[in-house]
């Protein structure tokens, strides 16, 4: 991918006429989306949500074990296929505002990030997605507020919640580590109750 982006960078600069619509292809027009397209991209939100509701769980199912998956008789193949059929659909209304390289970091990172916080999938996808809409409007707000580019900011945001999240624990399941933490010990000298004993 970044070799495609390279060569896309250079085939621009190479073009003599106006590249207004390669950039915006690029880096989104968040500012300039009409009226016309917020009612499209609801009704394609709305529209992929169900179907990836009616699909959840042989998608789970065949993501964590694809052989147990298809010996139990999902079509795997069908599931991946109208996997990617939905994820294509949304990614088509969400460039027209986010652009390809927006799209990109929200995708990633913040599934990266919930990830390595939760283990379970539902909650994992919850908060993928509630860190995609934050991170999409604070940096609407600071862009407002400063002089630098709504892009700069969805991306740097996001890198740095990876990083964040990332040095705060090696691995995934951060809450279930520390909500499965051993208590303070019982302190047996001072304890009324009387110690089990062990009897041959």
């Amino acid at each position: 991918m970044a070799f495609s982006l390279g060569l896309g960078y250079l085939f621009i600069s190479l073009y003599k006429g106006n590249a207004t619509d390669a950039y915006a292809v690029l880096f989104g027009q968040i500012f300039g989306i009409t009226t016309g397209a917020v009612q499209i991209t609801v009704l394609t939100s709305v529209v992929v949500l169900a179907l990836l509701a009616a699909i959840y769980r042989p998608l789970l199912f065949a993501s964590l074990d694809e052989e147990v998956a298809e010996a139990r008789g999902i079509r795997v193949g069908a599931v991946g296929l109208g996997f990617m059929m939905l994820l294509a659909l949304a990614v088509t209304e969400a460039v027209q505002v986010s652009g390809v390289l927006l799209i990109f970091a929200l995708l990633v990172a913040p599934g990266a990030i919930a990830g390595r916080v939760f283990s379970r999938p539902a909650a994992a996808l919850a908060l993928s997605a509630g860190l995609a809409v934050l991170i999409t409007w604070a940096s609407l707000a600071l862009a407002f507020y400063t002089p630098y580019p709504v892009s700069f900011y969805v991306t740097s945001l996001a890198f740095a919640a990876y990083l964040g999240v990332r040095a705060a624990g090696p691995g995934a399941g951060i809450w279930r580590r520390l909500a499965t933490s051993p208590g303070p010990r019982r302190d047996t000298a001072s304890d009324p109750r009387p110690a089990a004993t062990v009897r041959p």
